[in-house]
């Protein structure tokens, strides 16, 4: 038998409640541990580790366990493992983000805005803003910065998925690179 579903946002009541149970297992140490037990595996754990460092909440202990990594197997494949599990992150949330999100997103806006969503729609589109988006998006994703605002203004312009898993390989590993170099230089 089919069932109706009846919320009116269900992927924004998915991603609160990810977010919450994040924090939940965040607060307890659940999640910590979790992390910190898959950095006993070496390149499956950078692999791993990877998927963890786009996201706000495991960004921190997953640098700290990607550096650690380097130490043993090398900078350079856990910056390449590690991209490639950056990119499984970013693109389940690009695709959160471009399928249904952005859609109850606007519902949202006409809801909260009304009319004014029109000028909000309008600015979004403005030459400048279509060029300075990506960029951004790109900026963030290749910083240490959590991926999730950069996936989000890349998600906006309708990238298909093969530039959008090319541009955040290649971000994330860049990005990794830099950041575990950073780090041994200042340990």
């Amino acid at each position: 038998m089919h069932q109706q579903n009846n919320l009116k946002f269900p992927n924004l009541t998915i991603l609160f409640a990810v977010l919450f149970l994040t924090y939940l297992f965040l607060r307890t140490g659940v999640l910590h541990e979790w992390v910190m037990l898959l950095g006993d595996f070496g390149y499956i754990s950078a692999l791993l580790i990877g998927i963890f460092f786009v996201s706000t909440f495991t960004v921190i202990p997953a640098t700290a366990i990607l550096f650690f990594l380097s130490e043993s197997i090398g900078l350079f494949s856990v910056s390449l493992l590690a991209g490639i599990g950056a990119v499984l992150g970013d693109y389940i949330i690009f695709r959160f983000v471009k399928d249904d999100l952005v859609e109850e997103l606007k519902s949202i806006f006409r809801l909260v805005a009304g009319d004014n969503v029109l000028k909000f729609h309008w600015i979004i589109h403005t030459k400048y803003f279509v060029w300075l988006s990506p960029v951004l998006g790109a900026l963030i994703i290749a910083s240490p910065f959590p991926d999730e605002l950069g996936i989000g203004l890349l998600g906006m312009y309708k990238l298909n998925n093969k530039h959008f898993l090319t541009i955040s390989f290649v971000l994330n590993t860049i990005g990794i690179f830099l950041l575990l170099s950073g780090v041994e230089a200042v340990v």
